[in-house]
């Protein structure tokens, strides 16, 4: 049973807890199987414990759960860790309200915020004082000003994946070191892909690169930037592509 208010994030399963977030700028845990906290016919269950952040705005964005820490990214332009069943632990600004779900891979939160993608030591140790924390590595703007921001990351072999709302697919090292220069450090994609907007996530199997675009057609592109890729800097065009028609969501692989 949720407080009155919107709650548009989706909900995400871990340990055996569910964790939902929306509009109030509260996280709720809830026991996965209906035990705890629970009573009546129907059951309604009440939260195992809260997280308050009623300052930050709404969350829309998904949290990711990993090594005991709940990460997600609010309307007020932060990205939080919060110790499952406990404190906060530390926050990170990415410099603007428009903020996407995290990442965690090799504890390294990536994030996208208005125009920059932007990392995190997972753990609140490096680049961190009392619970603030700056970036490992931002990328250089991949939006022009204005126009949009980036999209919620994934990260396979050593890259990260990033869409942006006007278009393009932009692929970086996820280690913030090819490509990589200066203090504080700043990095320019491997390769990019030109393409219609996209708002989604994208999908990265096989040696592939799976993306929907707004204007309803499925890209695929070699992973690894080699095949259709040429140029300084490199760009690349799909393997193939699939027209599907109206607005299309993140893709899913799995078996093929």
């Amino acid at each position: 049973s949720l407080q009155e208010g919107v709650w548009d994030a989706t909900p995400v399963v871990a340990d055996g807890t569910v964790y939902a977030g929306g509009g109030e700028g509260q996280f709720l845990a809830f026991d996965a199987t209906g035990a705890t906290n629970c009573a009546g016919d129907p059951k309604q269950c009440l939260p195992t414990w809260t997280a308050d952040y009623g300052g930050a705005g709404g969350f829309h964005s998904p949290p990711v759960v990993a090594d005991g820490r709940f990460i997600f990214s609010g309307d007020d332009g932060y990205v939080r860790a919060h110790q499952v069943g406990g404190g906060a632990l530390w926050a990170g600004w990415l410099g603007d309200t428009s903020v996407s779900s995290p990442a965690v891979v090799d504890g390294i939160v990536y994030v996208g915020g208005n125009r920059r993608l932007h990392t995190f030591d997972a753990a609140g140790v490096l680049n961190c004082s009392g619970g603030a924390c700056s970036p490992l590595w931002s990328s250089e703007e991949l939006e022009q000003p204005f126009t949009g921001t980036v999209n919620s990351p994934a990260v396979w072999n050593r890259r990260v994946y990033v869409t942006t709302h006007t278009g393009g697919l932009h692929v970086l090292d996820a280690g913030g070191v090819e490509g990589c220069a200066g203090t504080p450090t700043t990095c320019v994609p491997l390769w990019s892909a030109p393409m219609a907007s996209s708002y989604t996530t994208p999908a990265v199997a096989d040696g592939k690169v799976f993306v929907a675009g707004n204007d309803g057609t499925l890209r695929v592109f070699d992973a690894n930037g080699r095949i259709n890729c040429s140029g300084t800097p490199t760009t690349c065009s799909p393997l193939w592509s699939a027209p599907i028609g109206g607005r299309l969501w993140s893709p899913a692989v799995a078996g093929g």
